[in-house]
């Protein structure tokens, strides 16, 4: 378990209450002549988990990098507003999003060691990550709080693994570099991409424990994309469910399981047939006969959604209206 609380960011400090909040945000493929997302929106509080999930090209990743304002050149954004602590980042400078990125918002991406510098060590890119927000700190400062990174990430031998390379590392401990590089300067906003696909069984749940301990003590949000329904269950606090870019279910996580409203929200839950998925979601229905607060701390009831395309089947719990 972290023990140690992290030192503000230069945002100041912890924050409460809505951090992100996303409404009719559409983008549009100009290549494939196809919405990949279309009216898409979400509310996230400060300390919240929000699992975006969804089949394979349902647009769960392109939203990502619309919030990020990391956008392909054939994806366009046609509309929406996206809201960052009450400013909009539409109307913010390249320079602007480059300053907010890293230190504010920051993204985990899938692929472990694929996805670090092969000729930098892991140190080293850390390291980046910080000269490029603090320029007017020594050397030797952000080495020191590299390595402290890494030892707060749940690395162990943190001073040896600071001098490794990619190719030193497994794919476990690739993927806690990339988490440690995403959150070397205390962000607000983590928005992570599957980030834990192709790690063994055993090791996702290490990497997931130990990282979702850190994202309560820190009180840091994160938007995780996911098919994986075990880790909805376990990890997320509100599940958002998209299909073919339209969010169609969305809902505090326990009463989606409990309770899905969308005929492609009970697909998913009935195919999910896999032993772990389903063991997951069992021991997530019997938390909350443990402890009836279990996953229900973080309730939308003014969610950004068009009132004529969804109806509410109980507090925070939306549902898109299905063609009879």
């Amino acid at each position: 378990m972290v023990t140690e609380a992290p030192a503000p960011n230069a945002a100041g400090g912890a924050a409460s209450g809505e951090i992100l909040r996303v409404s009719d945000l559409s983008l549009y493929h100009l290549v494939e002549d196809r919405h990949v997302l279309d009216g898409a929106f979400l509310s996230v509080d400060a300390g919240e988990v929000l699992g975006f999930m969804g089949e394979s090209g349902s647009g769960k990743s392109a939203l990502l990098f619309a919030i990020i304002r990391l956008l392909a050149r054939e994806v366009q954004q046609r509309s929406g507003d996206l809201l960052y602590r009450g400013e909009d980042l539409m109307q913010k400078s390249n320079r602007q999003m480059e300053q907010l990125r890293g230190l504010e918002i920051a993204m985990i991406v899938p692929g472990g060691k694929f996805s670090l510098n092969p000729v930098e060590t892991a140190g080293s890119q850390i390291v980046d990550v910080l000269k490029s927000h603090f320029p007017d700190k020594k050397k030797s400062e952000l080495e020191d709080e590299a390595i402290e990174i890494l030892r707060i990430i749940g690395i162990p031998d943190p001073h040896i693994r600071f001098r490794a390379y990619p190719h030193e590392l497994s794919g476990g401990m690739a993927q806690r570099i990339l988490i440690a590089k995403a959150m070397a300067c205390a962000p607000q906003l983590l928005l992570g991409d599957e980030f834990t696909v192709g790690l063994d069984v055993t090791i996702q749940a290490q990497v997931m424990d130990h990282f979702h301990a850190l994202l309560r003590e820190r009180n840091t949000s994160l938007i995780l994309t996911t098919s994986d329904l075990g880790i909805a269950a376990t990890y997320c606090d509100t599940i958002a469910v998209v299909r073919k870019g339209q969010v169609v279910e969305y809902a505090p996580v326990l009463d989606f399981f409990e309770n899905p409203q969308h005929s492609y929200s009970r697909l998913l839950l009935s195919a999910a047939r896999e032993a772990r998925a389903q063991q997951k979601i069992d021991e997530a229905r019997s938390d909350v006969e443990r402890d009836p607060s279990h996953g229900r701390s973080f309730i939308h009831e003014n969610l950004p959604a068009p009132p004529d395309l969804y109806k509410t089947v109980a507090p925070g719990h939306l549902v898109r209206v299905e063609d009879e």
